[in-house]
């Protein structure tokens, strides 16, 4: 008895789907599993393999149409990956066809960071409440509300708090620290809770009094002066030759006498201290 096999040398290879989607996490590792292909070769006398096109850099595909990364995706750096995959048979001369595959890199909560383990700043004993002492930004790498974070002190101080919003520290009253030295530990939490954490050492100095206080006045706005204390420190301090401590920031209004309906011109005043080496500057001399 003959057996036959009727073979049908018009069929090709072929994908079962033209396109796939498929979605990974960011940051898993390289070799994540992605998703699958699949293609046929019509016939089991022939086997397929499978070729990417595309996107080489960052993904492969296996002999069974696994899709597979090569390295870390970050969802911030591409969202969405399009490649060609491509199935070959072993006929000859063989046939093949193209499958477009889409991959999206979902979005992984990540945690926030300091750039600086330790902050250092200095501040005057009479520094008024309010009064700057160091601002403190973490980075977090996601995006939209994932990446607001809220700052905060990990244990509560009589002496130092910090804005939530811009991580800035400022002095509630440091009086009783004059020549002393204070170690705070600031937070940084994502809407999530994670968090980042750094620590800021104040030095307090106390040789100062009232009477070393300069104020002058800015036709700035108070909000941008805040936002650019240690420009201004910097600045006056190269007009001056001497180190400048701002203490304090606020409004001010004062009548502009060339105006005809008399308006409130809005004015920002200043009050710092000088320093001299390590001597403060009387009031009268800087005025001078």
């Amino acid at each position: 008895m003959v057996k036959l096999r009727v073979v049908n040398l018009d069929e090709v290879v072929a994908f079962r789907s033209s396109s796939y989607n498929f979605s990974v996490p960011e940051n898993r590792p390289a070799g994540a599993y992605v998703g699958e292909v699949w293609a046929s070769a019509g016939s089991d006398l022939y086997n397929v393999t499978y070729r990417l096109k595309t996107h080489t850099d960052r993904f492969s595909v296996n002999t069974s149409g696994a899709l597979l990364t090569r390295t870390e995706l970050d969802r911030e750096e591409q969202v969405w990956y399009f490649m060609d995959v491509e199935a070959v048979d072993t006929r000859t001369p063989p046939t093949s066809a193209v499958a477009m595959v889409r991959v999206e890199v979902e979005d992984v909560n990540e945690a926030p960071w300091f750039p600086s383990s330790v902050y250092k700043a200095s501040v005057f004993s009479i520094a008024p409440f309010k009064s700057p002492v160091v601002r403190v930004q973490a980075s977090d790498p996601d995006v939209g509300d994932e990446g607001r974070l809220v700052y905060g002190l990990a244990a509560a101080s009589p002496h130092f708090d910090v804005e939530p919003s811009s991580g800035q520290l400022y002095v509630v009253s440091a009086a009783a620290l004059a020549g002393q030295a204070a170690t705070l530990e600031v937070t940084a939490r994502d809407p999530r809770g994670l968090q980042a954490t750094t620590i800021v050492e104040v030095e307090v100095k106390g040789r100062a009094s009232n009477e070393d206080v300069v104020v002058i006045a800015l036709n700035q706005p108070a909000n941008d002066v805040m936002k650019n204390v240690l420009e201004l420190e910097k600045s006056l301090g190269a007009a001056l030759n001497w180190k400048v401590n701002v203490l304090e920031v606020s409004n001010a209004i004062a009548k502009s006498p060339e105006s005809r309906a008399q308006s409130a011109a809005m004015k920002t005043t200043v009050a710092l201290i000088v320093e001299d080496e390590a001597d403060v500057v009387s009031s009268e001399e800087v005025t001078e």
